[in-house]
């Protein structure tokens, strides 16, 4: 997820239950033109145990180029490509879900991609553009080598709308496909996951039920929250390494994801709308953005 998946949220997801994390969407072009705050949300940290680096492109060459810079300077895990965002600015560049419109397209994406590197490569797509042609798409993927699928069952023009997940058809291309299929999309409690019982859906991709939830990767292999001192603790261990990893990129960066992340900490809380207007709302310096996220919100920072 751009500007979220950063490493500090991966760190304390993996903290949290994560069994694997995917960095932010990478541009494959920006990488080929060694753009540096792009190479810098590349860099896997050491400890990250099966982190995927996520890349996003339209022209197989960039795709297979930015592998290999990408694992010349640091190798992670494994290589994702996200044939599934259906965000504006991603189809605009003909990226992200829109290459469901061109199969020919993906094959040769997802070629040049296995041909770059012997990494586990993972390929995200949607249920289609404009019409359903995730089986086609699906049958590609494993055909050119991919090693894992990850299914988000929404047309791009659903985006994400409450209701319009099918999950279905994630169950159905597990049945398919002789490699593992991941369902993402609309899973956000345990009561969520009777509906993949005798399926062969592999596993679980959380995305935005990560906002301010860390732990919910313990919680739906658990079914328990965690106490209070706990979240606690991941909490202030979470705004202590954006200070630690961010920094590499700017102050500007470190200030809007304190931010952000603070907003969905904040939910729920006695006084968070107002918490949360005061902190777009007014001109901060760190040190004094740093001493109010520690007053709402009860943390102790370095």
């Amino acid at each position: 997820m751009a500007e979220i998946s950063t490493a500090a949220f991966r760190k304390v997801c993996y903290l949290g239950g994560a069994d694997a994390c995917y960095t932010e969407m990478i541009s494959a072009k920006a990488v080929m033109f060694n753009n540096k705050k792009t190479l810098a949300m590349a860099l896997v940290e050491p400890d990250e145990p099966k982190t995927f680096v996520q890349i996003f492109g339209s022209e197989p060459d960039d795709i297979a180029g930015a592998i290999r810079k990408i694992e010349e300077i640091r190798p992670p895990y494994g290589f994702d490509l996200n044939m599934g965002c259906p965000m504006k600015k991603d189809i605009k560049g003909r990226n992200g879900a829109f290459l469901h419109t061109d199969p020919a397209k993906v094959r040769r994406i997802v070629r040049a991609a296995r041909a770059a590197t012997k990494r586990p490569l993972s390929v995200k797509i949607r249920k289609g553009y404009i019409k359903d042609n995730s089986t086609e798409i699906a049958a590609i993927v494993e055909e050119e080598g991919a090693d894992l699928l990850v299914v988000h069952p929404r047309l791009k023009s659903e985006m994400f709308l409450p209701g319009t997940c099918d999950f279905d058809l994630s169950i159905r291309l597990a049945a398919e496909r002789r490699i593992p299929v991941i369902h993402s999309g609309d899973i956000v409690a345990t009561a969520d996951l009777p509906r993949f019982a005798g399926s062969r859906v592999a596993g679980i991709m959380i995305g935005r039920g990560a906002f301010g939830q860390p732990w919910v990767f313990d919680v739906l292999k658990t079914g328990t929250e965690p106490s209070p001192e706990r979240k606690r603790e991941l909490i202030t261990l979470h705004f202590n390494l954006i200070g630690l990893y961010s920094s590499r990129l700017s102050e500007k960066v470190v200030m809007n994801e304190l931010k952000r992340n603070a907003v969905w900490y904040s939910r729920g809380m006695t006084g968070a709308t107002a918490f949360r207007n005061a902190l777009y709302q007014n001109r901060w310096k760190l040190e004094d953005l740093l001493r109010e996220l520690e007053r709402f919100l009860g943390i102790s920072l370095i």
